[in-house]
């Protein structure tokens, strides 16, 4: 599902894509895989998460890697630059969850906000849509500000130690 915000646009591609993004970061500080993630949270919490709870987390980890995403470019419309991806994960559904990543260059600038805003107004617009689905690290404050500055609602994990390694928002499609 492609959109356009007053700075953006985005464009349908293919997921491998996200690694090409990824790795235009080269400034950056490598972005941890969810397991390092997993292994960091496990290794800070080890007194309180038992060892018979670790396949549940790893399938919920295997929840938001997810194998069925859209992804799409993210262009600047001011000299057609690519800056990102954003992906949306079982877009079929009354409540897709979705990622982005932006080039390391591009952060921080309103981008990220711009695009979650974007695709809920898309969704509104496409009409049978709920609410968007954002789960991010913990470890990840960036993501947490993001959320939550665009109207995201922390959830009650499904699982007891979630909270641990994940937040998982909802943000509202409607005010319905």
């Amino acid at each position: 599902m492609e959109f356009e915000t007053k700075r953006l646009y985005t464009k349908t591609t293919n997921a491998d894509f996200s690694d090409y993004i990824e790795a235009q970061s080269k400034d950056a500080a490598p972005s941890p895989d969810i397991m390092e993630l997993l292994d960091k949270s496990l290794a800070e919490h080890s007194d309180e998460v038992a060892p018979e709870d670790f396949p549940t987390l790893m399938c919920l980890c295997e929840k938001w890697r997810g194998n069925a995403l859209e992804t799409l470019k993210v262009i600047r419309k001011d000299g057609d630059e690519v800056i990102g991806y954003f992906q949306f994960m079982d877009a079929d559904t009354p409540t897709p969850y979705v990622g982005l990543e932006l080039i390391y260059k591009y952060r921080h600038m309103g981008y990220g906000t711009e695009l979650l805003l974007g695709a809920l107004d898309a969704l509104r617009h496409a009409g049978g849509y709920k609410a968007m689905g954002y789960a991010t690290s913990v470890h990840n404050p960036n993501s947490i500000a993001l959320a939550e500055k665009c109207g995201g609602i922390l959830q009650k994990p499904a699982f007891p130690h979630l909270h641990f390694f994940f937040k998982e928002y909802m943000l509202p499609v409607s005010n319905d």
